[in-house]
């Protein structure tokens, strides 16, 4: 399985945590889901490397990619990286984890059966991202020192522990629902497994193990501290829960009960601070009426880089002095690509990324990250699937772009991406799920500043290969069987 997701706002006001805990983010969301980590892919954007706020954002961007990964023992494999200076203010963050499971051991983050316990599990919790979702996902970015607050800080050793923890209590079948606590920390992650199942929820935040004991019942509700999870519990399973999370060292606490009320209610030390029905929290959200309008000019703009008289040698020597186009060794060389043994194809060796499954892994899988657009950026992705020996198996896409006006917007997502990959996709025959996000929500103080901020459509895949010789495998120990297990990424 896979997931990709973007962390643009906070890579921009705080680069190497920005970065960091983007990584971690991912990495929960499959984990959260029962399966192990064994990849990390990104895509990246930055305005041109001649700028002083670039080489800053850059250097902490890649720092922070490579020093989660790195520390939790998760390769980071394949990538890309293109400088333009439409991104210069407004970088673009992108991180795709994959993960292997057993079918046995996936869980589902939709709460079940009243009367069941909500365990809390993972790091304290703190006023680290506080406004995360609400300020870095929509806020303009011309006060960033104001705005580092809201950036959450990444432990990924604490991490490491959650992982192995989490993995235990699946395998174990303790667990009725496991959930990550991302954006809008416990108020997101509650109030969705709640509506996953169709129930209520009471949960008390005076039982929330915290790092500060003055915080008040809604900074520990929107709270963003990184590496916790939630877990639904029986309760006669709770103890053992509980002993497994002590051995990791994740500091369990039961702070709350499954109900049949369809309500999501907040307590304190058990008197009742607020309540809301689930279904308003979750899916009673206004929703965006787009209009398509096609523009009438060509809005991101051009610029001139090269004189019209300009021959064949001048353009060749352009091209390959370009950033975009020069050797990314600089960047990849800092990302362990091989920890975890299960490297075949290193980073730079080929589009896509080549790694070895488990033993009992039927096929090996494949899976790489693209940006591209629309019909051409489906066909790259799945055509890398057919050079790489593999048989295509599943893509997925998202959109980002700055949203200003919202009929150019709807025109940009339903005449060009997703359009355009549906239909790549349908002439290779491969599952597709489409994601829309608004990259940055440009108020009225930058109207121009959206129309430099070109949309991005950021697609991942993964597929099977049959065996590592068809991979045109590089670095594979001698004696390794032929038809050993692999993972194509």
């Amino acid at each position: 399985m896979y997931k990709r997701q973007s962390h643009n706002h906070p890579s921009a006001v705080e680069p190497f945590e920005g970065a960091a805990t983007g990584v971690g983010g991912i990495l929960r969301d499959v984990i959260a889901l029962g399966a192990r980590p064994i990849a990390i892919l990104d895509s990246l954007r930055f305005g041109e490397l001649d700028t002083e706020r670039t080489r800053y954002l850059v250097d902490g961007v890649v720092r922070g990619i490579g020093h989660y990964g790195n520390s939790m023992g998760i390769p980071t494999v394949g990538g890309e990286i293109y400088f333009d200076p439409p991104y210069e203010q407004n970088p673009l963050v992108n991180a795709m984890c994959v993960g292997i499971a057993r079918t046995d051991e996936m869980v589902r983050a939709a709460a079940q059966g009243p009367g069941n316990k909500v365990v809390m599990m993972g790091s304290l919790t703190g006023r680290d991202g506080i406004g995360g979702a609400s300020v870095l996902a929509s806020a303009e970015l011309d006060a960033s020192d104001e705005k580092r607050p809201t950036v959450q800080v990444g432990d990924p050793f604490a991490e490491s522990k959650l992982l192995e923890c989490s993995l235990e209590l699946l395998a174990a079948d303790l667990v009725v629902a496991m959930q990550d606590l991302g954006a809008a920390g416990l108020t997101s992650a509650a109030s969705e497994m709640a509506s996953g199942g169709e129930v209520g929820l009471d949960l008390d935040v005076g039982k929330v193990p915290l790092r500060e004991a003055d915080m008040e019942p809604f900074e520990i509700m929107v709270s963003e501290s990184q590496e916790r999870m939630l877990a639904v519990v029986t309760p006669e399973l709770v103890d053992e829960v509980m002993d497994v999370c002590r051995k990791w060292q994740t500091v369990p606490a039961v702070i709350g009960e499954i109900t049949d009320s369809g309500d999501f209610r907040i307590l304190r030390n058990g008197e009742t601070v607020g309540v809301m029905a689930v279904d308003a929290l979750v899916d009673g959200c206004p929703l965006y009426d787009l209009d398509p309008v096609e523009p009438s000019e060509w809005i991101y703009g051009n610029r001139t880089t090269l004189e019209t008289s300009s021959g064949p040698s001048d353009i060749a020597l352009a091209l390959l002095g370009s950033p975009s186009i020069a050797s990314k060794k600089w960047i990849y060389e800092q990302y362990d690509s091989v920890v975890g043994s299960r490297t075949v194809h290193r980073a730079g060796a080929a589009d896509a990324a080549v790694l070895k499954g488990w033993a009992s892994f039927p096929e090996p899988m494949v899976g790489e990250i693209h940006t591209h657009a629309g019909l051409v950026g489906g066909l790259t992705t799945a055509g890398t699937r057919r050079v790489s020996a593999a048989s295509s198996c599943s893509l997925t896409s998202d959109v980002q772009l700055a949203a200003d006006i919202v009929a150019r917007l709807g025109c940009d997502v339903e005449h060009n991406e997703v359009f355009g990959v549906a239909l790549a996709c349908a002439a290779y025959q491969i599952p597709f799920a489409a994601v829309f996000g608004v990259a940055y929500e440009i108020g009225p103080k930058s109207q121009e500043t959206w129309r430099t901020t070109h949309r991005t459509a950021t697609m991942g895949a993964a597929s099977l290969i049959a065996a590592w010789l068809r991979a045109g495998a590089v670095g594979v120990p001698h004696g390794t069987p032929p038809e050993s297990p692999i993972t194509l990424l």
